[in-house]
């Protein structure tokens, strides 16, 4: 028990607490956050230009529907 307190002296930060008898759980946190209306714009217009430039670059007009199917998934797998 010692030792895992001296390998995670700053753990609060991270968002490691004590759970039970010498166990830990570490909350992941990431740049993005949690998923809201607006994280959610931002990342269709990135599959959006995305799906374009490779459109563009490849001559291939599928990406740019294909950008548009994935959009249109994103709104159905998570509606906000």
């Amino acid at each position: 028990m010692e030792k895992t307190a001296e390998l995670l002296p700053y753990g609060h930060e991270y968002g490691i607490k004590r759970v039970g008898k010498g166990r830990f759980s570490a909350k992941r946190r990431t740049k993005m956050g949690k998923l809201n209306f607006k994280n959610q714009l931002i990342l269709g217009v990135v599959i959006l230009m995305a799906g374009f430039a490779c459109a563009t670059v490849t001559k291939i007009a599928v990406c740019a529907n294909i950008g548009w199917i994935i959009y249109g998934l994103l709104f159905v797998i998570h509606p906000v």
